[in-house]
């Protein structure tokens, strides 16, 4: 039987930004089990923070600022 992998969720934010006439998105991804915050500049450091959790689902701070549970 093969062992099954951590289930995470997270929610994502986006919005829309303009950078020197280029249209992009800022992202706030926050951890449902934990409420942490990681906020990125671009979809490709979103991107890169999905793939450090593909290789290590432990890796805190990974790709993102990490900021303080809202409470």
């Amino acid at each position: 039987m093969q062992k099954r992998e951590a289930y995470q969720a997270y929610l994502v934010r986006l919005w829309p930004t303009q950078r020197g006439g280029v249209a992009d998105y800022r992202v706030t991804v926050q951890s449902a089990a934990t409420g942490e915050r990681r906020c990125f500049p671009d979809l490709g450091s979103l991107l890169a923070f999905w793939q450090t959790l593909r290789v290590s689902p432990a890796l805190p701070g990974a790709g993102g600022d990490l900021e303080a549970k809202e409470k």
